[in-house]
């Protein structure tokens, strides 16, 4: 009799319980040690040429990521991830998911600990689940393989975590996240759950400045990528963001400074009183318009943040609830490196606030503006619904 992805998980748990002490015990290498020649085929290496505005994080140096300060819910679902991963087989899994015809406590129990997860530490988890594709059984040494700094495989040496994942976690998560919505009761608005379900970060901000560069990432490089400087008024998704007042050494500055084009620059910060202040990027075609007006999709779109060409465009003094995910993951034998996006596909990747009200122009949240407390209330109600047991 086969059983269920969350039978699994539990009796999975279970199992890793028993042996988490070994697990917290297995380090990696004090230097992660990259096949720069495979690492950079990947074009995943963080070379100088593509340093742009990205955030930084030490690679994670034990797997799975356990901490004695995580909720019960968000180790149990690390713990039980980790067993799949480690010990599933991908066709398998691959076959169930697709066997997921009704909204059934699989759903239902994956939608609330991926929620809890994410909500407690999005990058943290960003670089697990993609820990589980680096160091994937039968990884081909064209993409990405760990050496130690003498060129021997991490996976020979005492003590370093062995590539034991059967299963890349971020190959699976999309489909459940799909069988979720499609799944899911009617009577929930399904772009405002999946806006929930998929952004790394939801944030309540006023706009204090920009900056931009040149887009290293892309052949065209007059494309720009712009910095958007924020004051956090709110934490809707994301507890735990890096917070540029404490944190500035996260945040990177573009590497050939000389191609900068500045628009304001950003202000220093207050050494005193309370200080919450994030950095994200965007681009002028996020609403599909202005030059990239052929990819437009039929939607309402703010006129506060289209330039005279209908380029999207961002400016200080504006208040707004935020969208993020994080993007574009790079390496080197230190960290990691992700771009914080504004997500123009969840809730159109931004809402403004103005005269206390939440201006939800496309519905997604509320047949008519919601004041902000109003939307906070609406917003924690649909959080509830899918983090309740």
């Amino acid at each position: 009799m086969r059983l269920s992805v969350l039978t699994f998980i539990v009796v999975s748990t279970a199992w890793a319980l028993l042996i988490l002490p070994c697990e917290l015990l297995a380090q990696r290498s004090p230097n992660r040690g990259l096949s720069m020649a495979s690492t950079r085929n990947a074009r995943m290496i963080c070379e100088d040429s593509l340093q742009m505005f990205q955030l930084k994080r030490g690679y994670l140096t034990t797997i799975p990521p356990l901490y004695t300060n995580m909720p019960l819910d968000v180790l149990v679902a690390y713990i039980g991830a980790d067993s799949i991963a480690r010990t599933a087989f991908q066709l398998p899994l691959k076959s169930y998911v697709r066997s997921i015809g009704t909204f059934n406590d699989t759903l239902k129990q994956f939608g609330r600990l991926l929620y809890r997860v994410v909500d407690w530490n999005p990058i943290l988890f960003r670089q697990y689940s993609d820990e589980t594709t680096f160091r994937q059984i039968g990884i081909s040494n064209d993409t990405l393989h760990f050496l130690d700094s003498n060129g021997t495989n991490l996976d020979t040496l005492s003590g370093a975590p062995p590539s034991l994942f059967r299963v890349a976690l971020p190959m699976h998560l999309p489909s459940m996240e799909s069988k979720y919505l499609r799944y899911m009761p009617d009577s929930l608005n399904k772009q405002s759950i999946r806006a929930l379900l998929r952004a790394d970060f939801i944030l309540r901000v006023m706009i204090d400045s920009v900056d931009s560069c040149r887009n290293y990432l892309t052949g065209d490089t007059s494309q720009l990528r712009y910095a958007i400087y924020a004051s956090v008024l709110d934490t809707l998704k994301g507890r735990v963001f890096p917070n540029l007042c404490h944190h500035a050494n996260q945040y990177l500055q573009p590497y050939q400074a000389a191609l900068n084009v500045k628009i304001d620059q950003p202000q220093p910060q207050s050494s005193s009183g309370t200080c919450n202040k994030i950095r994200f990027e965007t681009w002028h075609g996020a609403y599909w318009t202005g030059y990239w007006a052929a990819h437009t999709n039929a939607f309402t779109r703010d006129s506060t943040f289209l330039d005279a060409e209908g380029n999207f465009v961002m400016r200080p003094g504006i208040e707004c609830i935020v969208f993020l995910t994080l993007e574009n993951h790079l390496v080197d034998d230190d960290y990691d490196y992700f771009n914080l996006d504004l997500n123009t596909t969840l809730s159109y990747g931004v809402l403004r606030v103005a005269d206390g009200h939440v201006k939800d122009l496309n519905h997604v949240w509320s047949p008519t503006n919601l004041s902000v407390t109003q939307f906070r209330q609406r917003f924690n109600q649909l959080v509830n619904v899918i983090v309740q047991p």
